[in-house]
């Protein structure tokens, strides 16, 4: 299974409050392609805990899910969207990657497709070795543009690798994106 195909099949392991403060860990795996809507999920996860009288869902562990769209005890309905979402037109490796690195989990707050997608396009540079490769491409393009005479030798690109550092973030999987 590749990377892409891993990140749109997002798994959460669901147990409860009232079991873990009892010494349990007792729960399962659920995966979320099987289920439409958020709704479809919680009624799920209150199925397998039916033993209880009101159970307190507890998500203990989840694989593939960017972190702003999971807390303990929260899913976003977002998420929902995304694994339905068939859009070729972007890169989903480098989207999740967004996702995961300029989001942050708020208690209620909801995000927005449109907005997230707008959001990653505005943002995304482009996957790199490393960031002075991004650093040698933005001087190219943005730089040279002005100056055709312009000698590289002279220039300091640690100076500007440094400077992009402060408005630019270069993830694990190479990818640049704006922060601004």
């Amino acid at each position: 299974m590749d990377k892409t195909e891993n990140k749109i099949n997002p798994a959460i392991y669901v147990g409860t409050y009232g079991k873990y403060n009892s010494g349990s860990i007792q729960g399962a795996w659920l995966k979320l392609r099987d289920y439409k809507t958020l709704e479809e999920f919680y009624s799920a996860c209150k199925k397998l805990h039916d033993n209880e009288y009101d159970p307190e869902l507890m998500f203990q562990d989840w694989e593939d899910i960017p972190r702003a769209f999971i807390g303990e005890s929260h899913v976003d309905p977002v998420i929902f969207e995304l694994i339905n979402w068939d859009n070729q037109s972007i890169d989903l490796e480098a989207f999740y990657d967004y996702l995961e690195n300029h989001l942050s989990y708020s208690v209620g707050q909801e995000f927005d497709i449109k907005e997230l997608i707008e959001g990653f396009e505005n943002s995304y540079c482009g996957n790199y070795d490393s960031f002075k490769d991004y650093t040698y491409e933005y001087f190219e393009h943005a730089m040279m543009k002005c100056c055709e005479n312009f000698n590289e030798s002279y220039f300091d690109f640690d100076a500007l690798e440094y400077d992009l550092k402060l408005d630019y973030t270069y993830t694990d999987e190479g990818n640049v994106f704006r922060s601004y």
